[in-house]
């Protein structure tokens, strides 16, 4: 079943079809909602992935690569002879000044942007940037192991921040890593202010007579921030564009002058007449303020199916390595992900089709429980007759099962002893 088949279903059980955009919206939210609740429920295999954490070495000046720090813009560090990467952001940068700062956006392999302003500096070798944290993949729920395969090591020890004051894991320590320490789990600051709209002419395929939300989130410090409250719009008989306004999000100094931050802002659309997804269509940088949405399919992507879409969330985990890397290698990581959330009328739940009424039943029951108590026990008694078949197939018949937690939820100590078998400590 995909979302529209369940929807439909949802309203043929309760003999009740108003076609109301608001009561679609709220059918989706509950479908959601329990599809959640199923995937979080247990360890199931088809949530299982894997994937590259690239380690890197620290980077440090030399003859001929140099940094320079000048006004007005004491944020900005102007390289030469450098290779600046997008892995460098959120990463720490040893000015010439000798201080710490993070940075925050790197624009060019000779241009990034800090988080704070650093003194100001002539060209100097006097730099580094050292990979402090590592940032885990946004869908990424929970770690079952990180094992490094090139090197034949195998899996490597999984700890917390207590036990690494414990062990005394000095960080000034460089070579093969060897241990993975539970990091900080950081709440970017989420837009404050909405998108204001204005549908117009002059356009290329934007749909007439349609409505349209908008919502953008900040990217800073290669991280993606929660989304800004929605705006919505509709577009007239004749219109074809959508006109854009949003936030300068660049710093001022005491002047004030406005400089550039590094502070992004990705700007997503939905198509609400049509129950469409949340599809990425611009990025823009930090003094950008306004923008044009002209075209269905935005020309950064390929093809509809290439398009990124929106999928929030709360907070973004990460970790840090001992002994801190000596060179450049890669990991891998094996981890239970958070499914996308069902969006478009076409996606289908991640487990087997033979399961996916549990999601219309799981919402009957919440909508009849208040109403019709014992339509509701009905409903409650088939949801959970089916989930118990799903348990039996895919969880009972011996699967290894994925520690449990979740980066997303309230932390408690999931990670045994680093010497020993596995403990709730």
């Amino acid at each position: 079943m995909n979302l529209r088949d369940m929807v439909d279903a949802v309203f043929s059980e309760l003999d009740y079809d108003p076609d109301v955009p608001e009561h679609t919206a709220d059918v989706i939210s509950r479908l959601n909602d329990v599809y959640e609740e199923v995937n979080d429920d247990d360890d199931w295999p088809w949530l299982v992935k894997e994937s590259d954490l690239s380690l890197y070495a620290t980077v440090e000046g030399a003859s001929g690569v140099t940094v320079a720090i000048t006004a007005p813009n004491l944020r900005q560090v102007t390289g030469v002879g450098t290779s600046f990467g997008s892995h460098y952001e959120g990463q720490t940068f040893t000015a010439p000044d000798g201080n710490e700062y993070t940075v925050a956006y790197v624009a060019s392999t000779t241009e990034m942007y800090l988080t704070a302003s650093a003194t100001a500096s002539a060209a100097s070798t006097s730099w580094s940037v050292k990979f402090k944290r590592y940032v885990l993949p946004a869908d990424c729920v929970d770690v079952t192991e990180f094992v490094s395969r090139s090197d034949d090591r195998g899996p490597l020890v999984f700890i917390d921040r207590r036990k690494e004051g414990m062990l005394d894991l000095d960080e000034d320590y460089t070579g093969t890593s060897e241990v993975v320490i539970e990091d900080d789990y950081v709440d970017d600051a989420t837009p404050w202010v909405a998108i204001g709209l204005n549908a117009t002419t002059g356009g290329t395929d934007i749909a007439s007579s349609t409505k349209y939300a908008y919502c953008y989130t900040f990217l800073y410090e290669g991280r993606e921030s929660a989304p800004s409250s929605v705006a919505e719009v509709t577009t007239g008989a004749s219109d074809n564009r959508v006109e854009l306004t949003l936030p300068d999000t660049s710093w001022r100094d005491s002047t004030p002058t406005a400089l550039e931050s590094g502070r992004r802002k990705r700007v997503y659309r939905r198509d609400v007449t049509n129950n469409g997804p949340w599809m990425l269509v611009a990025t823009m940088d930090a003094s950008d303020t306004s923008h044009n949405d002209d075209r269905l399919i935005p020309t950064t992507v390929e093809s509809y199916e290439n398009a990124t879409h929106l999928d929030p969330t709360v907070i973004t985990p990460s970790v840090r390595l001992w002994y801190t890397a000596g060179a450049d290698r890669t990991i891998r990581i094996l981890y239970k992900r958070r499914p996308r959330r069902l969006a478009k009328n076409t996606d289908i739940p991640i487990f087997p089709r033979q399961y996916h009424r549990l999601l219309v039943w799981g919402v009957l029951t919440d909508l009849t429980v208040k109403t019709n108590p014992q339509e509701a026990q009905h409903w409650a008694g088939r949801f959970n007759d089916k989930f118990s078949q799903m348990q039996g197939r895919y969880i009972k018949s011996g699967a290894r099962r994925i520690v449990r937690g979740r980066w997303d939820r309230p932390i408690r100590s999931r990670f045994g002893d680093i010497y020993g078998e596995a403990s709730i400590t």
